[in-house]
């Protein structure tokens, strides 16, 4: 076995009385802060106190895999949270059990690592799509990713650990290796491919990928193995100071950008976009008219609960997909048109429709077969509920090899608003908590609104008479103190709709709030 020392220097003058508040990481379900030098955001010192916390969860003589996106302070953070894990396990005297270090991966292939009893817990050092100067952890065991509740105890037990440290100085940890676990996670993929369109393989198709300077550029490699012709990829150097900002299947210019790249090439038959950490995607499809067009949102939903479809055989129980929150009404429409299948529209948050499709099959008995975002995340049961990008990628791929033509003809009867946005709106904090309430109790008794009683975050509000039709809604937003609105209309009435809303807004709460966005649009 390999082993190398590592040095960290990690500076803690402890002074509270009390163990040190890190609830300010929680985002989402994840860890995630601004990497700092002090102690107001991430940092070595605090990833060494989660990286103990992490140990004391696991228990002793256990082994762990660290895997990390491009971000330049990654490796440091990585190398922080291992002396934490090791210290906890006094394995500098006792290097019976150890730390594996894969380097660059994505988050799905740390996840993988604990599936397969390659290691008993996972660490992936990532801020996903936020920008360059955050940072964050994913952390997992065989059972899947920390719950909210033991992302929150460790932040706990790294608060306490962190009051009571007394390091300063340097730190030598032993008992660390250094694997290729990428290339494994390469394999489980290549052989689903073959497993999914046999000999044939993915020749003659022409995929781009744009993996924007993240770690999800090892598609690339996949792809190829299977005969797919990748040479029009764009942007697979890995690159942590983002140029172009970081990879978003959401983002508009990344998704401008790869329609530009299948324009230059032509002849492409599918691109594929990846998040930093490749557990989102999003697609590129040519049209039935020649155009390039994207396929994510409402529209990746639509694709892969068409596919999910055709794969099951007829006569089986009805299978359910759960959804986030701000679907569109046309989507509900077109799942729930498909034979044998169901649409459940639940909460923003890829691990909320995880646990919400988890709980269905076991406490309700349903086959709830998908749980997905429109952000690009998705999970299926067959894949152990996995958020994972690159694995919908290539299901995504597997389809268009055996079908051929276009996968957008698989969603040829989705209805899509014309006008579709996500907006932000800052409202003082002293009325974030009730502001959907004020709002729902501004609108209800007037006829131009009806309040979604199925709606289960914040206040969705379906438009009718003189706006013909659509929605719009007002959500928390999962990683930033703001207010969400998504909107979703007929082009032709977008801005007197978001006048009115500004009037119903104001209405309910006042002056305590910025329009932000809402005055971009005209």
């Amino acid at each position: 076995m390999a082993m190398s020392l590592v040095t960290i220097v990690i500076l803690l003058t402890s002074t509270a009385a009390a163990a040190y508040d890190l609830s300010f990481l929680a985002s989402g379900c994840d860890i995630r802060g601004t990497f700092v030098d002090d102690l107001t955001g991430l940092n070595p010192t605090v990833s060494y106190c989660l990286g103990r916390a992490f140990a004391k969860k696991l228990g002793p003589y256990k082994t762990i895999l660290l895997g990390r996106d491009p971000r330049t302070h990654g490796e440091v953070l990585t190398k922080s949270f291992c002396s934490g894990f090791l210290d906890e396990n006094s394995l500098a005297t006792t290097p019976s059990s150890h730390v594996k270090i894969t380097g660059l991966a994505t988050t799905p292939s740390v996840f993988h690592s604990c599936l397969t009893g390659f290691v008993d817990g996972g660490v992936m050092i990532t801020a996903s799509h936020l920008p360059k100067d955050r940072n964050g952890l994913k952390i997992f065991t065989k059972d899947g990713p920390l719950s909210v509740k033991e992302r929150d105890d460790l932040l706990k037990e790294a608060g306490r650990i962190m009051d009571d440290c007394d390091l300063d100085g340097t730190h030598i940890g032993e008992g660390i290796e250094n694997v290729n676990f990428m290339s494994v996670y390469v394999s489980f993929l290549v052989d689903f491919v073959n497993e999914r369109v046999g000999e044939k393989g993915l020749a003659g198709l022409k995929i781009l990928v744009n993996s924007g300077g993240g770690s999800g550029y090892f598609l690339v490699d996949v792809l190829e193995q299977c005969g797919a012709d990748v040479s029009s990829s764009i942007n697979l150097s890995p690159n942590g100071s983002f140029p172009k900002g970081p990879p978003n299947p959401e983002n508009k210019k990344m998704v401008k950008e790869t329609i530009e790249a299948c324009e230059r090439e032509k002849n492409v038959d599918l691109a594929i976009m990846l998040d930093t950490d490749g557990d989102r995607v999003g697609f590129i499809t040519p049209s039935s008219t020649g155009e390039y067009v994207p396929l994510n949102r409402n529209r990746f939903v639509a694709v892969m609960t068409a596919i999910l479809a055709n794969s099951r055989p007829e006569g089986e129980e009805t299978a359910y997909v759960v959804t986030d929150s701000v679907t569109s009404t046309g989507l509900e429409k077109f799942v729930n048109g498909l034979p044998g299948m169901r649409m459940i529209r639940f909460k923003k948050g890829y691990m909320n429709v995880i646990n919400e499709a988890k709980r269905l099959c076991k406490e309700e008995g349903k086959a709830a077969e998908l749980a997905i975002e429109t952000s690009g995340h998705s999970a299926f049961r067959a894949n152990n509920w996995m958020d994972d990008g690159t694995y919908s990628a290539v299901v995504v791929v597997c389809e268009l090899a055996k079908r051929g033509g276009r996968v957008n003809d698989m969603i040829a009867g989705l209805e899509e608003a014309s006008f579709e946005e996500e907006l932000r709106l800052q409202v003082l904090e002293n009325e974030t908590s009730d502001v959907y309430a004020k709002i729902e109790a501004a609108v209800r008794g007037d006829g131009r609104w009806m309040v979604d009683e199925l709606n289960k975050e914040g206040v969705r509000l379906v438009l009718g008479g003189k706006w013909g039709s659509g929605w719009f809604m007002l959500r928390p937003s999962l990683h930033d103190p703001v207010v969400s609105m998504q909107v979703e209309c007929d082009e032709g009435v977008a801005a007197k709709l978001v006048s009115e809303v500004r009037n119903v807004i104001f209405g309910a709460v006042g002056d305590n709030v910025s329009y932000g966005d809402l005055d971009a649009i005209e």
